[in-house]
């Protein structure tokens, strides 16, 4: 069934948290693997960067690949960057909605941008804490 994905840069782990392997004898039909290519290109991973050399500013954002937005940050930056958590994938208005939260509860510390003076760690609590409570709309994510 999922043959076509090896051809694609899609996280499998969307495609297994939305469908399962048809029944046996039973085909895809177009519609079907178009309706999995739109989920799947619109998917997007929240990410919680930080610098080595700075461990209490962080910045979290969102992005179809993070480790692509990591290399743009670093190219600016005079710290050492890293992705310290990933999460998701998540449909693209997940994503949106769940950073924009994100960045809200964290207003006090916001220092520009999407950028945070607080640890990545105390960041991830947050973030973990707001996809447990909202489990059912964001079925399927992960964390790591």
């Amino acid at each position: 069934m999922l043959d076509f994905v090896e051809n694609f840069d899609i996280p499998l782990a969307l495609i297994e948290a939305n469908y399962r392997e048809p029944e046996p004898g039973m085909k895809l039909t177009q519609a079907m693997l178009q309706d999995i290519r739109l989920a799947l290109y619109s998917s997007e991973y929240v990410y919680l960067i930080d610098a080595e050399e700075n461990p209490g500013v962080a910045k979290v954002g969102i992005s179809r690949k993070p480790e692509k937005r990591l290399l743009s940050l670093q190219t600016g930056s005079p710290y050492l960057l890293n992705i310290r958590y990933t999460y998701g994938p998540f449909i693209k208005s997940s994503a949106r909605e769940l950073e924009d939260r994100i960045h809200k509860m964290l207003r006090n510390s916001r220092m520009s941008g999407e950028w945070f003076s607080i640890s990545a760690s105390e960041i991830d609590t947050v973030i973990t804490s707001e996809i447990q409570k909202s489990n059912d709309l964001w079925a399927g994510a992960h964390h790591a």
